[in-house]
């Protein structure tokens, strides 16, 4: 996304850190002003304030509420949230919300728009968007019902014997379609995402490597093409073995260019070795995990297939988010983060899957799997500011700092507070997206501003 004018702008009336300052009062009152609160802004300059006023769509000050109130006009709405949290709006990197709404049991879009906000997320990946999806997304954003931002990503192909092909040729990536519409990046299939189905580099104890594909010749040509022409690079890649294939065709593909500013991503990345980490740092390609994965409910089924000593390979989150060079991205995957049931995933429990690893509250962790467990500010991070990264997205999005779009999210209480497991008892209480109130439960419908 592409800041405005009037942010560039703001962000020259209102300097550089903290509150910005007073004059800004001279000129024109915010429209909104939210005070009394906890404000994580995920921002390492001010991690944490109690108040922030918006105008129109963005952010335009952040302070305490001394600072932030001095601003208010006659026209401005003050609310106070008597000790309220707020966080970014979430970024759900890699999901199927819209697109694949029915296995979840909605029928029609704006269901499943409605769904996702209330589970706390402002902006939507959606990871398989072929033309007639694309034409549902411009349609709901041209009659102002796409209430999230969305970004689209097209597939080349899905099994081995589906090959769709560069049939977006015409499109132009990167594309502001709308709103609130994006052509994000083109998604390749690599493997299979299963037990059985992982393309791996070493073959199972059954002698399988998995499902790969491709012929290797043709993954490595249509990379090349779609790289050249411009679009970000998206691949589903489960099995070490596909992971080799894809940076292959990716290096191949960048030549002598710098690979970090395509921002290459690598989804799922299951099973992952350390010299695979060391070259995608070297290419700057991007990691995009979803901590719903590789839970205890993964244990028995991951245990019938693998011997011990390669369960060390699996779910390395840790690993993956300890590295700031790797730049990694979080998701959910949703609805196919919380396994075969296939529900869609809340940010609340896509932060209890992240830290505990615990598909139920009694299940027994292995050491394998405890060993990957994210900090709360690691899994935090990887859904907002890591997300915005991976759509090119960090002047706008991840944050709440003057500048930034007004994508935040009014919680019932500070997750830091909260014991792990119980995490999913917060509720999201308000929504905005873009200044724009979306969500406004009956718990706060007095709080909430016109």
């Amino acid at each position: 996304m592409v800041r405005t004018l009037t942010g560039i702008l703001v962000l020259a009336i209102l300097g550089v850190t903290g509150i910005r300052t007073p004059e800004v009062a001279a000129g024109t009152a915010p429209d909104l002003i939210l005070h009394d609160a906890v404000v994580l802004t995920m921002d390492p300059s001010a991690p944490t304030v109690s108040a922030l006023a918006i105008t129109g769509d963005r952010i335009v000050a952040v302070g305490s509420d001394e600072e932030v109130l001095a601003l208010a006009g006659p026209g401005t709405s003050v609310v106070d949230l008597d000790g309220l949290t707020v966080t970014p709006g979430f970024i759900d990197s890699h999901a199927h919300w819209i697109g694949d709404r029915e296995l979840y049991g909605l029928s029609t879009p704006q269901e499943a728009i409605q769904a996702a906000l209330e589970a706390g997320w402002t902006s939507l990946n959606e990871m398989f968007v072929n033309q007639d999806r694309l034409d549902e997304l411009g349609a709901l954003d041209a009659a102002g019902e796409l209430r999230v931002r969305v970004n689209a990503y097209l597939p080349v192909n899905y099994g081995t014997d589906q090959k769709f092909g560069f049939w977006f040729s015409e499109l132009t990536p990167g594309a502001q379609l709308g709103p609130r519409l994006r052509l994000a990046g083109a998604k390749f299939f690599i493997d299979g995402c299963g037990p059985e189905t992982y393309y791996l580099s070493e073959p199972r104890e059954d002698g399988n490597l998995g499902q790969f594909n491709w012929r290797r010749r043709g993954l490595r040509r249509l990379v090349a093409e779609v790289h050249e022409a411009g679009w970000q690079i998206s691949a589903h890649t489960c099995g070490d073995g596909a992971t080799d294939e894809i940076l292959d065709a990716l290096e191949l593909a960048f030549g002598d260019e710098d690979g970090a500013r395509f921002r290459a991503r690598l989804e799922h990345l299951i099973v992952i070795r350390d010299d695979q980490l060391r070259r995608m740092r070297r290419l700057g390609v991007s990691p995009s995990i979803q901590p719903t994965f590789v839970d205890t409910s993964w244990t028995r089924d991951l245990k019938q297939v693998f011997s011990p000593d390669r369960l060390e390979l699996f779910g390395r989150w840790r690993d993956i988010a300890d590295d700031p060079r790797l730049h990694t991205i979080g998701s959910t995957d949703t609805p196919y983060g919380e396994g075969p049931n296939l529900q869609p995933s809340s940010v609340m429990d896509t932060l209890v899957q992240a830290t505990t690893k615990k598909a139920r509250p009694d299940d027994r962790v292995p050491r394998w799997m405890r060993e990957q467990r994210l900090t709360l500010e690691q899994a935090l991070g990887l859904l907002t500011t890591g997300g915005a990264y991976g759509v090119f997205a960090e002047e706008d999005l991840g944050m709440l700092a003057p500048g930034m779009l007004a994508d935040l999210v009014v919680w019932s209480e500070d997750p830091h507070q909260v014991p792990k497991l119980e995490l999913e008892r917060i509720e999201a209480l308000m929504v905005f997206v873009g200044g724009t109130l979306e969500v406004c439960t009956p718990a706060v419908e007095a709080l909430c501003p016109a």
